[in-house]
């Protein structure tokens, strides 16, 4: 335990101590959210859950636990220095249906796992590596808005002094 302190520090930049983790929030964000809310497509997502019945028990189980709940989009908030700007987006009910049914892994799912791995290197001494936010440099962004795709890139390096590799994860 005490090698893994020693190789911990806060961010230089931030203050932040590296245990800043990607929140799931409960009530309704901000209007600052990065991407709405969505409600679901019933129709479907009956038309997935009938294909459940091809996949493993663990996976019927999990799905079945999931239909109960009753806020099926989640909420996540990337760490506060992750990014320049506050960013959160949804993992939608469609998203965890498609996980479970056809195996399909959506670019929240990525995002989220992201800012998790973010979270446990950014302390780290050595560590060379910081995130893009893949929803402000995909393709079509890169084609609607390539001036903020820049921006993005470059307010990434700018709050990330020092770091060598720059992660798009997807």
């Amino acid at each position: 335990m005490s090698l893994l302190k020693s190789q911990v520090e806060l961010h230089p930049q931030s203050g932040y101590p590296p245990t800043s983790w990607p929140e799931m929030v409960e009530q309704t964000m901000l209007s600052h959210s990065a991407t709405e809310r969505v409600k679901p497509n019933q129709r479907g997502i009956q038309k997935r859950i009938v294909k459940l019945e091809d996949r493993p028990k663990a996976f019927k189980d999990s799905l079945r636990r999931f239909l109960k709940c009753k806020n099926r989009n989640i909420p996540i908030v990337a760490p506060k220095e992750m990014y320049a700007k506050p960013w959160n987006e949804w993992i939608e009910y469609e998203a965890i249906v498609d996980l479970h049914v056809e195996g399909k892994v959506d670019i929240s799912f990525i995002h989220w796992w992201a800012m998790h791995l973010h979270s446990v290197v950014n302390g780290l001494r050595e560590n060379k590596f910081t995130f893009l936010n893949p929803n402000l440099i995909s393709s079509g962004e890169c084609l609607r808005n390539d001036k903020q795709v820049v921006n993005h890139i470059l307010e990434t390096r700018r709050l990330n002094p020092g770091k060598e590799i720059y992660v798009a994860p997807y």
